[in-house]
């Protein structure tokens, strides 16, 4: 092989490789989780983690409350809201609840996707709650609470569903 020919067999194959690069960053910078919105409970608590969030970001930090009485049509033992960088899975597994493989997969993903440093990152939230049968349960939302609510984790019981957020 001549000189021209490999210098022009090394050009090629460094710009299918800054190509493969920029594709690779591109989609791993660009993918969004599944969020949870067909769970029919999504609009109920996006809208109230949306209004403490507003209030928040403009520097309100007054107590705020989620109301929480509705989650599950009221069938549910205890409930947690997490802000970013929150691993919900292995709190809900520490208080000894039933985890079904696909949330456990679902969620093991979500921690280990590519420029993800958690299960739930700054710009989105989590409900998750047991039900009475021990089985836990968790809804994505796409947006949450932002740089005001990284590192929350708060919980409720059934018999106090508000729960206020500090």
């Amino acid at each position: 092989m001549g000189g021209t020919t490999k210098f022009a067999a090394i050009t090629l194959l460094g710009a299918a490789a800054i190509v493969l690069a920029c594709t690779a960053f591109i989609f791993a910078t660009t993918w969004k989780p599944p969020y949870d919105d067909a769970n029919p409970k999504y609009r109920f608590l996006t809208e109230q983690i949306g209004e403490i969030a507003d209030r928040w970001s403009k520097g309100d930090h007054r107590r705020s409350a989620v109301d929480l009485a509705l989650l599950n049509d009221g069938n549910w033992t205890i409930a947690c809201i997490y802000g970013g960088y929150g691993n919900p899975l292995d709190e809900m597994i520490g208080r000894g609840a039933t985890v079904s493989s696909a949330n456990r997969a679902r969620l093991t993903e979500l921690a280990n996707r590519d420029f993800r440093l958690s299960q739930v990152e700054e710009f989105e939230a989590m409900v998750a709650y047991v039900d009475k049968s021990n089985e836990a349960h968790f809804i994505h939302i796409g947006y949450g609470f932002g740089p005001n609510g990284q590192h929350l984790k708060q919980c409720t019981t059934s018999t106090n569903p508000r729960l206020e957020l500090s």
